[in-house]
């Protein structure tokens, strides 16, 4: 692609979307954004010269973003839907109305922002529904990124940092031993950026080579506000079912049921 080739990036307004809108506009695409309400989010970072376009998946997309874009970087993907079925139906829905528009429309090439999570194994509909995307995709022809724990100011990892510093008790949930590979939210778009550049197809993941096990992150991030962790272990399952019991009632707390299966499994 030429340096100047126009980019559209979904959920532009998101921490990682806005991230990569960001590099590259610094590398000398043009990003082009597409968000829910492009009135309520003028100031998606990095979006400064291909504009935001409305795109509330699946049903309501402008399809006026795919307009004579090279490349199409997939970063929306629904995560506080309510109901695990209708979380799957959007995300699934949403993707395939994304792939859809970018083959009409002549796309060179397609990025799936996927993740670690999504093992054979995995239980939440998170990781289950980016494995299911990554299902529709040709590897022969697309690029797929699966990065670990992003850490930056957003995101799970910001809430994360959040609740270790405020909650007097952090609760480790299945022993606290599972393994945590992390990655900054630069590399991550560095990497997406990269792989456009190169023409890069098929699946990559992307994290740091050695994991961190979940006790001790908590400890460091703990240690880096000058506070001393606390934990409190819980067993797994029943929080998970009273978890899924407030977010039924419409009530959002730090954590939700799907982080909660997503820890479970980490590798």
């Amino acid at each position: 692609m030429t340096p100047d080739a126009t980019v559209l990036v979904t959920g532009a307004n998101g921490f990682l979307g806005a991230a990569c809108c960001q590099r590259l506009e610094a590398r000398g695409y043009r990003a082009r954004g597409l968000v829910r309400d492009p009135a309520s989010a003028p100031d998606a970072a990095g979006v400064t010269s291909g504009g935001l376009f409305r795109g509330e998946l699946p049903n309501t997309v402008d399809e006026a973003a795919f307009d004579r874009v090279s490349a199409v970087i997939h970063c929306a993907f629904a995560t506080r839907v309510t109901g695990a079925a209708t979380l799957s139906a959007a995300n699934l829905a949403g993707s395939q109305r994304v792939l859809e528009l970018s083959r009409a429309h002549g796309v060179e090439r397609f990025v799936f922002i996927s993740s670690l999570a999504a093992t054979p194994e995995a239980e939440s509909t998170y990781a289950r529904s980016k494995r299911a995307v990554e299902g529709l995709l040709d590897p022969t022809r697309d690029l797929t990124l699966r990065p670990g724990m992003i850490m930056g100011r957003g995101g799970l990892f910001a809430r994360m940092c959040q609740s270790v510093q405020t909650v007097p008790m952090v609760p480790l949930f299945y022993g606290g031993r599972q393994q945590l590979q992390t990655v900054w939210v630069d590399d991550v778009c560095d990497a997406i950026v990269n792989g456009i550049d190169a023409g890069l197809t098929g699946a990559y993941g992307i994290a740091a080579p050695e994991p961190i096990d979940i006790r001790r992150f908590y400890q460091e991030i703990a240690g880096l506000a000058g506070r001393r962790c606390r934990f409190v272990p819980l067993p797994g399952p029943p929080v998970v079912a009273a978890l899924r019991l407030t977010e039924r009632l419409g009530l959002r707390l730090p954590i939700t049921s799907e982080n909660l299966l997503g820890l479970k499994h980490m590798r």
